[in-house]
Formats: C-alpha cells, sequence, structure tokens
C-alpha cells in the first residue's frame, strides 16, 4: 500500500503460504490506517517473516534438524516533524 501519508513494505525470507501472505498485507495496512487516524503525519510498516530449516551431521549420523519462524512488525511514525 503507498499513498501520499504513508507506505507498507513486505519483505519475505523463506516459504510463505498465499494466505499468511495475505493475512500480513492486511495487518500492515491495519496498522498503517490505525497510525495515521490517531494522528501521524506519515508512517512506515515493515513486515518480516524469516522461516529456516537446517540439520546438523556428525560421522554420518544426523545429529539435529531444526526449523525455525521469526516474525516481526515495525511502525516508524513521523509527527510533529519528527520520526
Amino acid at each position: 500500500m503507498r499513498d501520499a501519508f504513508g507506505s507498507c513494505k513486505f519483505t519475505y525470507c523463506g516459504r510463505t503460504l498465499m494466505n499468511e501472505k495475505e493475512r500480513i498485507e492486511q495487518t500492515c495496512r491495519y496498522a498503517l490506517e490505525i497510525a495515521l487516524k490517531k494522528g501521524a503525519g506519515q508512517a512506515r510498516v515493515s513486515a518480516v517473516r524469516d522461516v529456516s530449516d537446517s540439520l546438523g551431521v556428525r560421522n554420518d549420523s544426523l545429529e539435529n534438524i531444526r526449523f525455525a519462524v521469526e516474525s516481526s512488525l515495525m511502525i516508524q511514525l513521523f509527527t510533529k516533524g519528527r520520526y
């Protein structure tokens, strides 16, 4: 979403299902809308979702398997001439 008063940016690392992407986009739009309604002159919303898989092998033997998901939502407000 982009207009004269705000922007919304999405960053995806790893695998993201389409319905998850739509949910994250909807959350960003909502956060942007509320920030502007509450008086921010401008707002920037960034969402990041990182998915990682890893495995460890030692001496031809599987040692560990790890799966991690990290999500964050950042909101920057510009109001009264300052971020």
